[in-house]
């Protein structure tokens, strides 16, 4: 799980660049509370130099979140909830395919935009519980090797968007999708018995209400 921790803690000091940033203040980045997320994505087997030299695997999936984030916590950050669905497809030659629902819910930290030109940069950073139908394909590999359960994992989700100034509701987002039951993580509780059992890159659009 150590690389999926570090792109966290890239995002955080993405957003703690944000709270320094006078203009996250301004009309363009005006204090949304709620904001829907439509994505797709692509699993990634392996971390060689993650993102420049990723190891990607053939499980497609496609979802939505909705973001519900109404406690204004100064600076320009605020927190809430985020909660999703996806459908995933497993093909990978890596263990059985097949089609599996996955949902999430956990509280989110957002902040809401620092500007760079002509662009706002928004990183956001989500930490839950995922819940899949089903395992198929290198997770349910995984569970065979650790003779785990991957049905309920912790999810990590950060994100950073990137909108326009001229149109500061939509974003182009990138989120890195992770599960896991953290057994190589010592400070948190072991679920399930297993470690990394899906991580994934998803890009999509984000639209704020």
């Amino acid at each position: 799980m150590r690389q999926p921790f570090l792109f966290a803690i890239a995002t955080l000091i993405l957003i703690q660049i944000g709270i320094t940033s006078a203009s996250a203040q301004s009309a363009a980045t005006d204090s949304k509370d709620m904001s829907v997320f439509v994505f797709v994505g692509e699993s990634v087997r392996g971390f060689d130099n993650y993102p420049f030299e990723s190891t990607y695997g053939e499980q497609q999936f496609a979802g939505v979140s909705g973001n519900w984030t109404p406690i204004e916590l100064g600076a320009g950050f605020r927190a809430g909830l985020d909660a999703g669905l996806s459908i995933r497809e497993d093909g990978d030659g890596l263990g059985p395919s097949g089609t599996s629902g996955e949902v999430w819910l956990g509280p989110t930290l957002v902040h809401e935009g620092f500007e760079l030109g002509p662009v706002i940069l928004r990183p956001a950073f989500t930490a839950g519980f995922s819940a899949v139908t089903e395992s198929n394909g290198l997770e349910r590999t995984r569970e065979i090797e650790e003779d785990g359960n991957a049905a309920l994992l912790y999810y990590l989700g950060p994100e950073l968007g990137i909108a326009l100034r001229s149109n500061p509701n939509w974003s182009f987002v990138y989120r890195f999708h992770h599960r896991s039951g953290a057994s190589e993580v010592d400070v948190i509780p072991t679920i399930g018995s297993i470690g990394d059992t899906m991580n994934a890159s998803t890009f999509g659009l984000r639209y704020r209400f």
